[in-house]
């Protein structure tokens, strides 16, 4: 088991430091403290967010906009007149 630093494991998934600090402080990503430096085995990281992916893709198929609520949108910019504005 190799554990990686945040700057390490930030290069290796191309996201921010301080979105992972917010991950840590939210309890979204598995870590470990040692002393008052955080440690991430990257294996479990990215177990971890690859089953939370898969839940979260599990919702935003079943929320995704239906036609008629799209069409009320486009109603609702027309009335405002947003979108006759980007057509221009």
């Amino acid at each position: 088991m190799k554990l990686f630093t945040i700057s390490d494991l930030s290069d290796n998934l191309s996201i921010s430091k301080k979105t992972i600090y917010y991950w840590v402080s939210l309890e979204k990503i598995p870590y470990i403290k040692a002393g008052k430096h955080l440690r991430f085995d990257y294996k479990k990281v990215l177990e971890h967010l690859e089953q939370t992916t898969k839940k979260s893709s599990k919702i935003k198929q079943v929320t995704q906009p239906t036609k008629d609520s799209s069409l009320k949108i486009e109603q609702e910019m027309r009335r405002r007149g947003d979108l006759q504005k980007r057509r221009l």
